[in-house]
């Protein structure tokens, strides 16, 4: 059986997708409330902070070909503590993906099917993302391929349409209170952006892994470019007090699109695109959960561990929030620090050993 490999274009499309699909509902409000009307700063910050994880996360990769995350932290650990590390890793993939399953079900039970129990679309989500995470990541890859072109198409159509409506005076005045407030609305953004540490689950199968930097730096590139943007949108037609109230900012965003009076109702397109981009990093969430479980009990195919990762994480998005109010609170407070000790933390620490043992061996050699 051939290795899995995927194309470069594949790559960056596949962790801009997984990004931007969830970055696009919880942070315009979450910022807003932070950041004020600096928002779009702090978006700004958070991507400029992803762009050093990504070069980080690449640069470690390079100096163990061949090998993913959990691969490299057991290399770099030894058995005993790189288990642990590869354990504390998946602990934190499963609680991710009830996270990312809950916001889907949240978002639709309320925005669109508030008769729909959300246990229903918890269940029927998971088996879904279970199915294309059996099929593969040249599958999951080539559907984000699909999925990244839309949700690029859609969001730039959104953005032209209202761009004759914004008021741009509202952004005024600029850094008011000072850097304090961006810098700790990008703490919050760095939740999204700094999922690009993903990058380093998915080396191993990329065709040319010399261009993981690249690959990493354009994803986060497009992700910033629509968030900067879409926050300039959302303060310059409803000002920063508005939306730091609104749950779904972009949603109330696309229901005010009229043209002419026939070009309306373009809320469908927002939720077609969502749902395929949140199912495309549902997917890849599960695939990376399950390689995750295969390193750590040293198991020699990840496909029988998909059925039950699925119930189980349906049942833990079901059990974790009891409504959308204690969810959104949860990602702006301790969801945050629990993220960037996985995202940033676990990949600065295996580069810092990796770094010192190399330094420790040339010094054994010169004596």
């Amino acid at each position: 059986m051939a290795p899995v490999k995927i194309s470069s274009w594949q790559a960056t499309a596949l962790l801009a997708t997984t990004i931007l699909s969830t970055a696009v509902l919880f942070p315009p409000m979450l910022l807003a409330q932070e950041a004020g009307r600096d928002a779009w700063i702090a978006f700004a910050i958070g991507t400029a902070a992803g762009l050093l994880l990504a070069l980080l996360v690449a640069g470690l990769s390079s100096l163990y070909p061949g090998m993913h995350l959990l691969q490299i932290g057991e290399a770099a650990l030894g058995p005993f503590a790189g288990k642990l590390l590869g354990a504390a890793y998946l602990f934190f993939f499963i609680i991710f993906a009830a996270i990312v399953v809950e916001e889907f079900s949240s978002f639709i039970s309320t925005a669109f099917m508030p008769l729909t129990p959300p246990e229903f679309l918890n269940i029927i989500i998971s088996l879904l993302g279970f199915y294309a995470a059996y099929l593969g990541l040249e599958v999951i890859a080539r559907v984000g391929e699909a999925v990244f072109l839309s949700i690029v198409f859609f969001l730039l159509l959104f953005l032209l349409l209202m761009m004759p409506q914004l008021d741009l005076t509202l952004l005024l005045p600029v850094l008011e209170d000072g850097l304090a407030s961006p810098l700790r609305g990008s703490f919050i953004f760095m939740v999204w952006s700094g999922q690009i540490f993903l990058l380093g689950m998915i080396y191993p199968y990329l065709a040319r892994p010399q261009q993981a930097f690249k690959i990493g730096a354009a994803s986060l590139l497009v992700v910033g470019f629509f968030l900067v943007s879409g926050s300039i949108s959302l303060q310059s037609l409803f000002g920063h007090p508005l939306v730091s109230r609104l749950v779904f900012p972009l949603l109330s965003y696309v229901r005010l699109i009229s043209i002419a009076e026939f070009l309306e109702r373009l809320e469908a397109l927002l939720i077609l695109i969502w749902v395929a981009g949140v199912y495309v990093k549902i997917a890849f969430l599960f695939y990376v959960t399950a390689l995750s479980m295969q390193q750590v009990f040293g198991l020699g195919d990840h496909r029988p561990l998909l059925l039950p990762l699925a119930a189980l994480v349906a049942v833990l998005s079901i059990q974790l929030f009891e409504n959308t109010g204690q969810a959104m609170l949860f990602l702006k407070n301790p969801w945050p620090v629990f993220a960037a000790f996985f995202s940033a933390g676990g990949p600065l620490l295996l580069y810092l050993v990796t770094f010192f043992k190399t330094l420790f061996k040339m010094n054994s050699r010169q004596y």
